[in-house]
């Protein structure tokens, strides 16, 4: 598999969408992509070209390993932030 890698794609835990609202509120305030992305952690990121999914077998591989994994509950109990500029931060959930 390659080893290049892009800052636009990343493997995600998504949290199913009836819990979303909540999120979205505090995202509708603090986010201003929040229309460009779906609720997600980033848990690989960066990730491999979209064009290398097939070629390389990403999805297959990504699919096997997600299978190996049972449903788990995830509690945030920390929020911290980092910023970036002026007016940027980024924020992260422990």
């Amino acid at each position: 598999m390659s080893h290049s890698k892009t800052h636009q794609t990343s493997v995600v835990a998504m949290p199913s969408s009836d819990i979303w609202e909540p999120i979205q509120t505090i995202r509708r305030e603090h986010d201003r992509q929040i229309h460009r992305w779906m609720p997600h952690i980033n848990m690989l990121y960066p990730f491999y070209p979209r064009e290398q999914f097939q070629a390389e077998r990403v999805i297959p591989r990504l699919e096997a390993a997600c299978q190996q994994v049972a449903g788990f509950e995830v509690t945030l109990a920390t929020f911290r932030y980092f910023t970036h500029g002026a007016k940027r931060a980024t924020g992260s959930l422990r």
